[in-house]
């Protein structure tokens, strides 16, 4: 991850990255090659090829990739081998990342660019839809970088972008857990999807000494369990270097988590270029990095995407949907990879500071196999003092009952003590009459614009779901619109 710094755009068809992270996406099919379109800006410009991969990316043997440069123009790429990708909590089968330098971006290490409107606006406009951004600014309120991200989604509410929380997770006060409070910006704002770094299941190759043992490692990784755990031998585990949070004004961050240790990353070639985490061949080297999990989130937003406008039929699905649907069926990795010890590494159940909602699984997010779900995306929205209702009749008592609830806010002023605007409530109501609030609250939240209600034992009968216009002082025509996922046994 790229602090301060701008290494780029590349847009792939809907899907557009910055920094490190564009992914060569593995074929269903062995006989098939994946197609990538890649589009290169920068502040001068844009430059378009298509790269032609190998589909031989496996972790276990020597990838052969075959780039062809040709000219192009726009062309949809069929992302569904990321099913595989992010149904397991581990990134195998895969060859991941894109690592080397592109056009400059106008940003220094001391004074990152300051309105992001100016980043998404050129490529939103050559219709991407899906943007990763692995790269962060040392900065932990809610600043102008955030606010225009915020801005820009809120005028743009169909532009999806995903942003690493940041690589700066410690332990000051070495009690073996990693500090809270870390995150960067603007990996803060409220309206991107912010990604931690969990642990890839890769036991050869990379970096395979334990946390405490890496240079510098025993100074703010040197309590146990973490000085003795391996970077990826435990897909249930946050990788020690990820930021947690919550922000400064308490929101819940990161949102999801997915593999950021020993990924298998494409290797530049530039004369200048490091090995980062260990040479794999001429061609990939291995990485790690919230800048990792990044662009696998970007890229199952994708698939998310491709699922509502081609199996659903919604034209242009927004943003608020897609990020409601990957946090509905994220999976919650509490307590983490060392168990009920002594030392939990995530201490509650989702959500929390560690995990936000749970590790990225692309395949009950796209899929009704396990489980039904309903989802309702709603632009006209709810206005103040109005309430709307949602039934679902649980029959499956074997499956949680999971509501989410996702709106894109109104950008706040910066600094704001509180950067929350616009705030819609979650409420279920089971069929004994209980009522169940957002976040693991017992009143109603005032702070997050995700909410979600996670019911593990559902009893048999109709469950409410309301969404509740509570105050909307910056309504689109008085309203606020929202998205709302329901998954369960019904």
């Amino acid at each position: 991850m790229q602090r301060g710094r701008l290494l780029g755009t590349i847009g792939l068809s809907c899907l557009g990255v910055i920094g490190a992270g564009l992914v060569w996406y593995h074929s269903l099919k062995p006989s098939e090659p994946v197609a990538l379109l890649e589009r290169t800006y920068s502040a001068r410009g844009q430059t378009d090829s298509i790269s032609v991969a190998s589909p031989d990316n496996y972790f276990g043997s020597q990838p052969t990739p075959s780039p062809l440069s040709l000219s192009s123009s726009h062309r949809r790429v069929d992302l569904s081998a990321l099913v595989r990708l992010l149904s397991t909590g581990a990134a195998q089968n895969s060859a991941l990342g894109y690592e080397g330098t592109v056009e400059q971006f106008p940003v220094s290490d001391d004074v990152a660019y300051s309105d992001l409107n100016d980043l998404f606006e050129p490529v939103y406009d050559d219709g991407v839809r899906v943007h990763s951004n692995s790269w962060g600014h040392p900065v932990a309120s809610y600043d102008q970088l955030a606010r225009s991200l915020d801005q820009f989604v809120w005028n743009h509410p169909d532009m999806v972008i995903t942003v690493a929380g940041g690589n700066d997770g410690i332990d000051n006060d070495k009690d073996g857990v990693i500090d809270l409070s870390s995150l960067l910006s603007p990996a803060v704002a409220k309206n991107c999807i912010t990604v931690g770094a969990s642990e890839n299941y890769v036991l050869e190759g990379g970096i395979q000494k334990a946390w405490g043992k890496l240079k510098g490692g025993e100074e703010i990784w040197g309590a146990e369990p973490i000085a003795s755990d391996l970077p990826s031998d435990n897909p249930n585990g946050i990788a020690a270097f990820s930021s947690r949070g919550p922000t400064s004004d308490g929101r819940i961050k990161p949102d999801v988590v997915a593999p950021g240790t020993n990924v298998l990353s494409a290797r530049s070639h530039h004369p200048k270029a490091e090995t980062l985490w260990g040479e794999f061949s001429p061609d990939y080297v291995w990485s790690g990095g919230t800048s990792m999990a990044t662009p696998l989130t970007a890229g199952a937003a994708t698939l998310v995407r491709q699922f509502y406008t081609d199996q659903v039929g919604l034209t242009s699905p927004s943003a608020a949907l897609i990020k409601a649907t990957l946090i509905n069926s994220a999976d919650d990795i509490y307590p983490g990879q060392f168990g009920f010890s002594s030392v939990l590494e995530i201490p509650t159940p989702r959500p929390n500071a560690h995990e936000g909602w749970g590790r990225v699984n692309i395949g009950e997010a796209v899929s009704q196999g396990t489980r039904s779900i309903q989802y309702w995306d709603d632009a006209m929205g709810v206005k103040k003092g109005i309430t709307k209702e949602y039934r679902v009749a649980v029959t499956d008592l074997t499956k949680p009952l999971r509501a989410t609830l996702v709106y894109t806010d109104y950008p706040a002023t910066t600094s704001a003590a509180k950067s929350l605007v616009n705030d819609l409530d979650l409420q279920v109501i089971s069929s004994s009459g209980r009522k169940y609030f957002a976040n693991g609250e017992t009143t109603p939240d005032r702070t997050n614009n995700v909410e979600g209600i996670d019911i593990l034992k559902p009893t048999k009968g109709e469950y409410i779901v309301r969404v509740v216009g509570y105050n909307i002082p910056k309504g689109k025509n008085g309203a606020q619109p929202y998205a709302l996922v329901i998954s369960g046994g019904f």
